[in-house]
C-alpha cells in the first residue's frame, strides 16, 4: 500500500514535527522540492508509537527504488520500538 496520491508508489516523507517548530520547514518543504509526497502525522499520532508504526508500515515504499523517510527524536524511535 502506498501513501501517494492515486495509490501510486512514490517517495514519502512522514512528517511528525509540529508546524510550530522550525524543524518542520525541512520536514515539509525539502521533500516537496525533491518530489516526495508528504504524510502529515497528527499530533496524536506523532505521540503514539503504535499509531506511528502503523503509519510507517502503511507508507512503506515499494521495492522498485522508492523511499519512505521519517526523522524523529530518540523518544519517538523508542516509542515505536516499544510498540513492536
Amino acid at each position: 500500500r502506498a501513501c501517494g496520491a492515486g495509490g501510486r508508489h512514490v517517495d514519502v516523507m512522514i512528517a511528525v514535527t509540529t508546524c510550530c517548530f522550525d524543524l518542520s520547514v525541512t520536514e515539509i518543504f525539502w521533500p516537496l522540492c525533491a518530489g516526495f509526497s508528504i504524510y502529515l502525522a497528527s499530533a496524536e499520532t506523532a505521540r503514539n508509537g503504535q499509531r506511528l508504526l502503523s503509519v510507517l508500515r502503511g507508507c512503506r515504499a515499494s521495492k522498485d527504488g522508492h523511499r519512505t523517510i521519517m526523522q524523529g527524536t530518540p523518544a519517538t524511535w523508542r516509542s515505536m520500538l516499544d510498540a513492536g
